[in-house]
């Protein structure tokens, strides 16, 4: 992220941003109030102190540049539109609300107290009851909304088993009910102090000793290794604006090619980008850094297809390495791990040399937006119960997750494959040190285990690397693969 501007006069707490291009915070001081300063370059637009004696806990804006200020005092929602205070919103329990949300359509998502103020709730503005949390929150939650104004919610939960902390990230569904996952890894989410902004795309922004953007399908990628009070992030994820511990705000830019979005241009072995090409641009470079003997796999797809045979946008893959050879090229797919037939896939590439490769995706026909994906294989190590556990991630650009431990002549295994979240109906296939097939299963024999997959007691022929390629027979989400020793 490159610095744009700083503005350091007032003693600022929290911030958000609009789509009006004018990010607000929140400020201290004798006469406390809401700061509008410009997106673009930093200038203030105008201050605006409360009317009335305030504890402001969260601020939100919507696309319109209604600005929202959640407050314990008045326990209620507060309204800034056009400089003028307008009337207050909600009824709230004491020391409430904690969190505030709007969507599109102007519905108000905020957090409030349940059970005495033992528990927390998601309140929302015209609903009769409010919708109740997991009740072993150790703070209060967060309340966002998606691309589709939904409310997310992330909580810090403790564990029943030995109260350690981790993160937890649910949606609430059409009838009020609330489905979720665990984050995989939930250290940035015991930074104090912390906030949790997001750009409704499907991914959220962490603020504390470094501020990271966690996406919804499982990658993370660092924005700042410094940390920050408060964070928001512009609604095409290439503007970040941070409350540094002092008070102080800066905004940064993505540094970005006009054609992309979303995505840094040097993928990772996780990594996920997005771009556009038509007859007018029809070539966008990325570049990885591989290493001598990394297999990785590569996908590019039109995400806009209802049908398998849609012709929205034909692409295809060209691969270069270090001393810019092409090693590989793809039009369209050869098997059908991805859903369309103009979608293009390099599989299983063995990579040559150290050094950074060239992956371009080129412009065969039609036009729109890829997206592309890039998968490494992964190290399965195994833990101190002596059991692999590894989690990750399947969308439609990543349908094929492959995972390598060491294993051993007449081991005897056991592995499994578990749905945490989304529609995934996973599928497990173990290779052996050669690369041949030693056993496939989609669905397990054990009725409990639902659509999960499980190979069961397989004997390890020779002492070698394995790899299990983790994929899925239906649907997306995040899963947890786990390898037992069974003899």
């Amino acid at each position: 992220m490159q610095p744009l501007w700083t503005h350091s006069d007032h003693a600022l707490t929290q911030v958000t941003y609009s789509a009006n291009g004018v990010v607000y915070a929140l400020y201290g001081g004798d006469e406390p109030g809401v700061l509008a300063i410009s997106a673009a370059d930093g200038t203030v637009i105008g201050a605006y102190p409360f009317a009335n004696p305030t504890q402001p806990t969260d601020i939100t804006a919507d696309a319109n540049g209604t600005v929202y200020v959640a407050d314990i005092v008045c326990r209620c929602v507060l309204r800034l539109h056009n400089g003028a205070w307008l009337d207050p919103v909600g009824a709230y329990a004491g020391n409430a609300p904690l969190g505030v949300a709007v969507a599109p359509d102007g519905t108000v998502y905020a957090i409030d107290r349940y059970k005495d103020n033992i528990n927390y709730a998601l309140h929302i503005l015209g609903a009769d009851d409010p919708i109740p949390l997991n009740f072993n929150a150790t703070a209060p939650p967060f309340v966002l909304v998606d691309a589709d104004g939904r409310p997310l919610l992330v909580e810090r939960l403790a564990s029943l088993l030995d109260q350690s902390l981790a993160g937890y990230l649910s949606t609430v569904e059409n009838d009020g009910t609330l489905s979720g996952f665990w984050l995989p890894d939930s250290a940035p989410l015991h930074a104090d102090p912390l906030d949790v902004t997001g750009d409704g795309r499907g991914g959220i922004v962490i603020a504390g000793g470094t501020i990271v953007y966690e996406t919804l399908w499982g990658t993370r990628e660092t924005l700042l290794a410094v940390g920050g009070r408060s964070a928001a992030l512009s609604e095409d994820g290439l503007r970040l604006f941070v409350i540094d511990v002092n008070g102080g705000l800066t905004g940064y830019s993505k540094v970005l090619p006009t054609d992309r979005g979303g995505a840094p241009l040097h993928l990772s072995g996780a990594g996920v980008g997005y771009g556009m090409l038509s007859e007018a641009a029809p070539r966008q470079a990325w570049t990885y850094q591989g290493h001598a003997g990394e297999t990785i796999s590569i996908n590019a797809i039109d995400p806009s297809l209802t049908d398998p045979l849609q012709l929205n946008l034909d692409m295809a893959l060209r691969v270069s390495g270090p001393t810019g050879a092409e090693i590989a090229y793809n039009d369209d797919q050869l098997g059908l791990d991805l859903f369309g037939a103009y979608d293009a896939q390099i599989a299983d590439l063995v990579l040559p040399a150290d050094g950074v490769y060239t992956v371009a995706v080129e412009w065969v026909q039609g036009g729109g937006v890829y997206l592309l994906s890039v998968r490494s294989d992964q190290w399965a190590a195994v833990g101190a119960d002596n059991v692999i556990r590894v989690a990750g991630a399947l969308i439609d650009a990543a349908p094929v997750e492959r995972w390598a431990f060491a294993g051993t002549e007449g081991e005897v295994i056991t592995l499994t494959m578990i749905t945490q979240s989304g529609d995934l109906d996973p599928a497990l296939e173990l290779l052996g040190p050669d690369g041949a097939r030693l056993a496939y299963n989609d669905d397990t024999t054990d009725a409990a285990m639902g659509v999960n997959a499980q190979i069961s007691r397989v004997r390890l022929p020779a002492t070698g690397t394995y790899v299990v390629e983790a994929s899925r027979f239906d649907g997306s989400g995040r899963y947890e693969l786990v390898i037992l020793q069974v003899e």
